[in-house]
């Protein structure tokens, strides 16, 4: 396991962190959809109808992770309160916070595969938490959806 990783009594392939945080904590993805990248075109107006000029800027689709929550719900109150620090209080304005971020990628056996290093990064959203008492054997996670200026798989 990956150094001050948010235990949980779950093992996890996929980790998390960010300068966000402003400490070295790391959390664990129970599921990432790994993201795409396309090039954007401009449409121009002829004569005889529209053109699609060559992408010259690369879109970056955003990360979005389910980050498996411990029993005693700190990962989900972290990530709320990294959000609440964006929001200006009695307005419905934001500040946002933004930081360089990465997610590892092992495979099950639990040996390296690659690395996401994520640019000028920001959390956008972070979802409900379904959490019950009715069993033990439940898994809590909590969506996040991250935006980015643009990544490097190293």
């Amino acid at each position: 396991m990956i150094p001050n990783t948010r235990s949980n009594a779950l093992n996890s392939n996929i980790y998390f962190g960010s300068t966000i945080f402003g400490d070295e904590v790391t959390y664990q993805i129970q599921q990432v959809d790994l993201p795409g990248i396309s090039m954007a075109h401009q449409t121009e107006s002829t004569k005889v109808g529209y053109i699609n000029l060559q992408g010259d800027m690369a879109e970056y689709s955003p990360i979005r992770m389910s980050i498996l929550v411990d029993e005693d719900l700190l990962v989900w109150r972290e990530l709320i309160a990294i959000m609440q620090k964006y929001h200006i209080p009695g307005t419905n304005l934001c500040n946002l916070i933004t930081g360089d971020s990465w997610l590892e990628v092992r495979d099950n056996r639990n040996n390296y595969l690659f690395k996401l290093e994520i640019k000028n990064s920001y959390i956008k959203s972070v979802g409900s938490v379904n959490y019950t008492t009715a069993g033990d054997n439940e898994i809590i996670t909590v969506d996040v959806d991250m935006v980015y200026d643009y990544f490097l798989i190293v």
